[in-house]
């Protein structure tokens, strides 16, 4: 039965020959097919290799031979083929036809000499090393010993064996009870806690860098540094001092005082750019002795004035129970806990100040300065009456009341707006005032703020004592001779009652006035003055005074509205004394029950008003009863005008319940309105 060639795939190097005596003979190895068999397996390699010269899959020898193909139509259009490499490193590159010219697709095959280049094996043979372009060995991997990393000591399993297995990129997940996670540690080994924006290791090594960079550029001191340790009573101003002096070299920085007592014979100088800060108040105490503040910065030198920039004291205690007059017996202001003239960008914070000898914080020309939680206690406590020498007191008349002692004396001056901000301060039983602003030069600078602060028990609260544009808000004034006190100040220079803002103010308990706005003086007053939405109670006088003795001194452009003023000794307002008021509205306040230590009224006029206003007031006393439950009202006019009234409205009050309600007004009235008052018979 006939069957076909086996046919194989093979180059035959050479075609049998048949000679005359080989035997005929066929069938499978039959010396007649061994012919046909070579031949036939010459034929299909042959075919295979043209098969793959178009496919691609077998290359050229050459590039001119692939172009040679294509022109014969051997290479079809947009057919890859490959072509034997004239790089070294390279055994073939990848071509496509595109429009009968052949173009590289970038792919090709390493040449074997290249692979043993990157990949060899040692002499044994019972490794394989994996090479850089330089032979070098980077990976050996062994037949029985594992992976071995250049640098790594022990084989990678080894490492790898001593490692929990977490998905990437954590290499160890720590866990609570309940398998949630708590932190991991990464592929670079950090440990990453929740909550942080970093690893543990990165934020120490940041945080250590900072403290070195100060350390190293001496950005930073603690006074112990410098060879003093608080708690042996020494002297600690020269400690100080060098510190401060050497952060000033350094270009600024901080100065840390720690807990304890610093004694000091005279004043530390504060430089620009350095910062002292304590251990917290009550726990770091500065003690000046002497006639010394504890601070002292003069910036002006003859003609030429440097400020002190940039400063932070906070954390401390002055505490001037050592100081004393000087030698002479003669009291001077200079006695202070901190005493500053001209200083800018500046913060004061938590700092206590008690028992100086004059002002506890006694500061002139600010800009751009805050003051924020500062504490004054029995400040001016060496103060004496000007008129005699003795001793002041809370009842030493107002005109001979020592210079500043008070917790917080602020001069201005200096330029047209100096900014300061007083904010959060308590301030108790200071010789003189709680706080106050006085102008210290022939201007009366803006830019004040005076805000939440609290004073109990000074002659006067907060005082004004003539700088423009003070906005006082949000503060408590109790138990104070004053609450509020607008007068020239202690030096006597001051024009009280420059265009300011007195606002949504507690002002209760006074010994004398709420509101006390008083000059002696024959200087005519700008006024212009605000006292809006406070509540003013309980004081022994008047809720509201104005008192100007000199004849030719006029109340101005004052506006008295939506408070409550109420409960006082004796008048709810009352303007007592003055040339004229003028260009005044008394509107919307609710008044009542004022009277109540000695005959008063609502509303007390004693000077003539020219172009003002007493409306929409309720003037009330309907509050008070006997022990019989009978009405017992103490407050007698809801309006009480003795002096002449022109181009005066007096309408819209609701007046009920006092013990007389109808306007008593006695003066001449040019012009007057009285429209439309509830309850006035």
């Amino acid at each position: 039965m006939a069957s076909s060639l086996p046919e194989q795939n093979k180059w035959e190097p050479s075609v049998y020959q048949l000679e005359k005596d080989t035997p005929v003979l066929g069938g499978p190895g039959g010396p007649d097919n061994m012919q046909a068999q070579q031949l036939a397996n010459r034929t299909l390699y042959l075919k295979s290799i043209v098969d793959g010269l178009q496919s691609g899959d077998t290359p050229y020898s050459s590039l001119e031979k692939a172009i040679d193909a294509i022109a014969a139509g051997i290479i079809p259009e947009g057919s890859k083929f490959s072509v034997r490499s004239d790089n070294p490193d390279y055994w073939m590159e990848e071509y496509v036809n595109q429009a009968g010219t052949p173009v590289k697709t970038g792919k090709f095959l390493l040449d074997g000499s290249a692979i043993t280049k990157l990949i060899t094996f040692d002499d044994n043979g019972n490794a394989i090393l994996i090479n850089d372009v330089d032979e070098q060995s980077l990976i050996v991997i062994g037949d029985s010993a594992g992976v071995h990393l250049t640098g790594m000591d022990g084989s990678v399993q080894e490492r790898l064996g001593a490692i929990g297995k977490d998905r990437a990129p954590f290499i160890l997940t720590l866990s609570d009870v309940e398998k949630l996670a708590i932190g991991v540690i990464n592929d670079f080994g950090h440990l990453n806690l929740p909550h942080l924006p970093d690893s543990v290791q990165n934020m120490l090594n940041s945080h250590r860098r900072r403290i070195e960079k100060i350390i190293n550029n001496r950005r930073y001191l603690d006074i112990r540094e410098c060879g003093y340790y608080p708690g042996r009573g020494e002297n600690a101003l020269h400690a100080i001092q060098l510190a401060i002096n050497t952060l000033y070299a350094a270009g600024g920085g901080v100065l840390y005082l720690p807990e304890g007592i610093y004694p000091l014979s005279s004043h530390i100088v504060p430089r620009s750019g350095v910062a002292v800060i304590g251990a917290g108040m009550g726990k770091t105490v500065l003690m000046p002795y002497k006639a010394n503040a504890a601070f002292r910065y003069i910036g002006k030198n003859g003609n030429t004035i440097t400020y002190l920039d940039n400063c932070v004291f906070s954390d401390f205690t002055i505490d001037g129970i050592n100081q004393v007059l000087p030698s002479n017996g003669v009291y001077i202001p200079d006695i202070k806990g901190m005493f500053f003239q001209y200083y800018s960008n500046t913060i004061i914070d938590r700092v206590e100040i008690k028992n100086t000898g004059a002002t506890g914080l006694g500061l002139d020309f600010p800009d751009n300065v805050w003051i924020n939680r500062v504490r004054t206690q029995n400040c001016g406590r060496l103060g004496t009456d000007t008129g005699t020498g003795e001793p002041a007191d809370i009842n030493t008349p107002i005109l001979r009341r020592p210079l500043g002692a008070s917790g917080i004396g602020l001069g201005t001056g200096a330029k047209d707006v100096e900014v300061i901000f007083v904010s959060e301060t308590v301030n108790i039983s200071n010789m003189n005032f709680g706080i106050f602003f006085e102008p210290q030069l022939a201007g009366a600078a803006k830019g004040a703020v005076c805000v939440n602060n609290v004073c109990i028990g000074n002659f006067a609260g907060i005082a004004d004592c003539g700088i423009d544009g003070l906005l006082t808000a949000g503060n408590v004034m109790d138990s104070n001779k004053y609450g509020f006190l607008l007068y020239p100040g202690t030096n006597l220079g001051g024009k009280p009652g420059r265009r300011g803002l007195v606002t949504n103010n507690l002002i209760c308990n006074s010994l004398s006035h709420g509101v006390y706005s008083y000059s002696q003086k024959t200087d005519p007053l700008l006024g212009e003055y605000q006292f809006v939405s406070n509540k003013i109670r309980g004081n022994a006088e008047d809720g509201i005074n104005h008192r100007y003795t000199s004849p030719a001194v006029k109340i101005s452009s004052i506006v008295i509205h939506g408070n409550d003023i109420y409960e006082n000794g004796r008048h709810g307002i009352h303007f007592e004394a003055g040339n004229i008021a003028i260009n005044t509205d008394i509107t919307n306040n609710r008044i009542w029950a004022n009277g109540k230590l000695s005959s008063g009224n609502a509303i007390n006029i004693n000077v003539p008003m020219l172009g003002c206003s007493i409306t929409s007031n309720k003037l009330r006393d309907i509050l008070q009863f006997d022990s019989e439950g009978q009405p017992a009202p103490t407050q007698q006019y809801p309006v009480n005008v003795s002096a002449a009234l022109t181009d005066t409205d007096i309408s819209f009050n609701h007046c009920v319940g006092n013990a007389a309600n109808t306007f008593n007004l006695t003066g001449t009235q040019t012009r007057v309105t009285t429209f439309s008052n509830a309850g006035i018979q």
